[in-house]
């Protein structure tokens, strides 16, 4: 089900994050916890936190409300065209808030499923952040010393 790492070798993987100096990814890190280690993760986690005006809720909002109730009734088809799971899904209604984690083959996969016009049509009343997140799971197989 997961893509194994996006990299071609060890050695892009250190330049793209020397590019970020707070983070310790050094070639003495890398060293340290094992050659393979980043080459076995999944990166394809994605959590999106999406906020809305109080105005544009679509428990008020009757606008709002088609636009959300469309997408819901398509949700399903388009993680399928793009061969996307949605593995949670939370509202914060007091915060007009809504947390979702997705699971792509690839970033470029999300992004263009981001381009459906349903989710272009919600994505007009929200703001939305996109992180790349890693599981516990995965973090502790980063910190195991090498074998």
């Amino acid at each position: 089900m997961y893509q194994k790492g996006y990299r071609k070798s060890r050695s892009e993987y250190v330049s793209i994050v020397s590019k970020h100096p707070e983070t310790d990814c050094s070639e003495l890190s890398l060293n340290r916890i094992g050659k393979n280690t980043f080459s076995e993760i999944s990166m394809t986690i994605f959590l999106v936190i999406s906020r809305h005006a109080p105005e544009s809720c679509w428990l008020f909002n009757e606008k709002s409300k088609r636009i959300h109730i469309n997408l819901l009734d398509r949700l399903d088809a388009l993680c399928a065209k793009y061969n996307l799971s949605l593995l949670g899904c939370w509202f914060d209604i007091p915060g007009h808030t809504l947390y979702e984690v997705y699971d792509a083959p690839s970033l470029e996969v999300f992004s263009k499923m981001g381009m459906e016009p349903e989710i272009m049509q919600w994505s007009t009343f929200n703001t939305v952040e996109i992180k790349m997140v890693t599981s516990l799971q995965e973090v502790k197989k980063m910190l195991k010393p090498p074998r």
